[in-house]
């Protein structure tokens, strides 16, 4: 009985983080590497943006970037990730995915990996990115 209540309260806590917009996993950690896994926390995710140990990849469409992007973020469409369009982006450091609500985010980080990048989607509207201390760049 045991047993099969410490695997239910396990499968909750797992559905509880990977549809909360944040969890307590660190960033670049071994658990926070699978998208499925466990969303890494937004205030730790800016301070490695910050600081350049990390990397803000926005793979929305041109249009959306043009509307409004974060300040430090690097642009690469979905549609355009390939090795030529990322060979700029650096292998050694954690890649946080994001666009608008979480979906293409999640695609673009599995693209990346196939790439052998360390990548991690932000599953979050960028709104709520934005809400965490991202600010954008100047129109």
């Amino acid at each position: 009985m045991r047993r099969y209540f410490s695997a239910v309260v396990l499968a909750f806590s797992l559905l509880a983080v990977g549809c909360g917009e944040t969890a307590t996993t660190e960033p670049g950690s071994a658990s926070s590497e699978s998208t499925a896994a466990a969303a890494p926390v937004l205030a730790d995710v800016l301070t490695e943006v910050q600081d350049g140990s990390g990397i803000l990849l926005d793979v929305r469409t041109a249009k959306e970037w043009g509307t409004a992007h974060f300040a430090n973020a690097v642009h690469i469409p979905l549609a355009d990730i390939s090795d030529d369009k990322t060979a700029t982006l650096e292998k050694t450091k954690p890649i946080y995915v994001h666009c608008a609500a979480g979906k293409r985010a999640v695609t673009g980080a599995e693209e990346l990996k196939k790439l052998g990048f360390n990548a991690i989607a932000l599953e979050t509207r960028y709104d709520s990115i934005k809400d965490a201390g991202f600010e954008e760049a100047a129109k």
